[in-house]
């Protein structure tokens, strides 16, 4: 089986989300990803860059991001089909338990955080058949407010 390999992050210039493909430009603090399979390309928003690759200078289109929200697909998706990233905020059906999902560095691998507690669980497949991505930690920050998880 094959991983698609797919990241987001909000545009530095007007906060949309864009998916695809991230880099860095050396020594500088500008991050952006470059889309892939979208309609996106050629866009006159977009920075073209040329990039060596196996001695073959390439061009590539690509747009700002802001760093902090870049985050990796998982290559999961929650109980209605909806693709799960780093940072998002899943729940039960009942709301009565949330996560965020973190890249843990010390096991390699992406993590449940409980909101709670901050306790790391390994994820658990059967679970995701009951949970769902209610949101993110950069679009809403209120759902992780004091642990209350209430929708309101």
């Amino acid at each position: 089986m094959i991983q698609e390999i797919m990241f987001k992050g909000k545009r530095a210039d007007n906060g949309e989300w864009v998916y695809g493909r991230p880099f860095k430009i050396n020594e500088s603090d500008r991050h952006f990803i470059s889309p892939i399979g979208s309609n996106i390309y050629n866009s006159s928003d977009n920075e073209q860059f040329i990039i060596k690759f196996h001695g073959m200078f390439i061009s590539i289109e690509a747009i700002e991001v802001v760093p902090k929200t870049v985050g990796q697909f998982t290559g999961l998706t929650d109980n209605n089909g909806i693709k799960i990233y780093e940072g998002d905020i899943l729940a039960t059906e009942k709301r009565d338990v949330m996560f965020i999902i973190i890249w843990d560095r010390f096991s390699c691998g992406f993590k449940f955080k409980d909101n709670f507690d901050g306790c790391l669980l390994n994820i658990d497949l059967k679970a995701l058949r009951k949970i769902e991505v209610i949101g993110n930690v950069h679009d809403n920050p209120e759902l992780l407010e004091n642990g209350d998880n209430n929708e309101s």
